[in-house]
C-alpha cells in the first residue's frame, strides 16, 4: 500500500482506492488520460505564463508612463494610469496563482506515475 496525491486535488490517498474520499475524481487514470490530463496542465500553464507576461508589460508602461513628467507634476496620476496598474498588479497576482496551482496538479500526477 502506498500514498499517492489525487490529480485532481492534491491531497494524500491510498493508491488502493478507486475514488479520492476528498473530491470524488477517479484515481486510477490509464495511460491515456495521464497524458491527455499532462498535456492539459502544461497548456494551461502556459496560458498563465503568458498572462502574467502581459500584466507585467502593463504594469510597466503604466510606471513609466507616470514617470515620464508632464507640466513637471509627477503626483497628479490620471484615472486610467491607476486602473492599468491595478489591472497589472491584480493580473500578475491572479497568474501566479493559478501558475502555482497547475504546478502542484502536474507534480501530483508525475509523482503518481513514479509510484505506481
Amino acid at each position: 500500500m502506498a500514498i499517492v496525491r489525487c490529480p485532481s486535488c492534491t491531497k494524500r490517498t491510498s493508491d488502493q482506492q478507486q475514488q479520492c474520499p476528498h473530491c470524488g475524481s477517479t484515481l486510477n487514470l490509464d495511460d491515456a488520460d495521464v497524458g491527455e490530463r499532462r498535456r492539459f496542465l502544461k497548456d494551461q500553464l502556459y496560458r498563465y505564463r503568458m498572462g502574467g507576461h502581459v500584466s507585467v508589460t502593463v504594469m510597466v508602461l503604466a510606471i513609466i508612463i507616470w514617470w515620464i513628467p508632464t507640466n513637471g507634476q509627477l503626483s497628479n496620476i490620471p484615472l486610467w494610469l491607476k486602473v492599468a496598474l491595478a489591472a497589472g498588479v491584480l493580473g500578475q497576482g491572479y497568474c501566479r496563482y493559478h501558475i502555482f496551482r497547475f504546478k502542484r496538479l502536474l507534480k501530483a500526477l508525475t509523482d503518481n506515475d513514479k509510484a505506481g
